[in-house]
């Protein structure tokens, strides 16, 4: 029962993490489109938008980064999930 408990503790501390990761990739978008309406307004009105567009490139890049890092979190919790079942499923010694 103790290592099924360490897996469960482990499991809930990730699924905090993916949550926190979901809130953290929507407000990125969330910054990401309002850059591109930041650089619109900024050729519309000819003006030199080229700290804006490096901005907007480190943004993507950022929430790319984000995302991958979001896909490792979910195999994470597919791992202790597996491990979870797996103790629990062994008799105990």
């Amino acid at each position: 029962m103790g290592v099924e408990h360490s897996f469960q503790g482990e499991l809930e501390a990730e699924r905090l993490v993916l949550i926190k990761a979901d809130k953290d990739i929507a407000e990125g978008e969330q910054r990401l489109c309002e850059q591109a309406q930041r650089l619109a307004t900024l050729g519309r009105e000819g003006e030199d938008a080229r700290q804006a567009v490096r901005l907007e490139q480190a943004f993507s890049a950022t929430l790319d980064e984000w995302k991958r890092h979001r896909e490792l979190i979910q195999l994470r919790i597919i791992h202790l999930e597996q491990c979870a079942k797996s103790s629990a499923s062994q008799p105990a010694t």
